[in-house]
């Protein structure tokens, strides 16, 4: 008899279990990969290390005019929400692309939100970035809530950061 109440104790805890994930993938979530990069400073931060927000995570690079076209976007959006959001912007440093260039570019537009540096490619390996922009929204919780693939109107930015705070 022990046997059978623990067996169907097992049995529901995995139904339940079985239930709760079956929830996560309709609603289309996923968990957003952790990386390290670098800061503006120069320290090593992790995407964890800021999840006490949402946070609105953007992929960009100097050389990239879709890119570049949405920051002044990101910028309105970090002043009016920046004490909400953490606002993850990130450039793809690689050979061509250098921290130099990019802060660069950053201070000659006179953007202030916070910018870090994928110096080591693991956000672009993690995210299987193939194409830039990207920006992802994540929820407090880890999750992915919403991504946009390509240059993103402030309509959409609004949209994504009403869905995560």
């Amino acid at each position: 008899m022990k046997r059978l109440v623990i067996l169907i104790i097992a049995l529901g805890l995995l139904l339940i279990s079985c239930g709760n994930s079956q929830n996560e993938q309709d609603k289309g979530l996923s968990p957003a990969p952790n990386f390290t990069m670098q800061d503006y400073e120069g320290n090593i931060v992790k995407l964890s290390d800021m999840i006490d927000k949402p946070i609105v995570l953007n992929f960009w690079a100097t050389w990239c005019s879709p890119c570049k076209a949405e920051l002044p976007d990101f910028q309105r959006a970090y002043e009016k929400y920046g004490n909400e959001i953490n606002f993850v912007i990130v450039d793809l440093t690689d050979g061509d692309e250098t921290v130099e260039k990019a802060k660069s570019y950053l201070s000659q537009n006179g953007y202030t939100f916070p910018c870090y540096f994928d110096v080591n490619g693991e956000g672009s390996y993690y995210y299987n970035i193939t194409s830039i922009p990207r920006t992802y929204f994540i929820s407090t919780d880890g999750y992915i809530q919403y991504k946009v693939e390509q240059m993103i109107s402030m309509s959409s930015l609004e949209f994504g950061i009403n869905l995560i705070k």
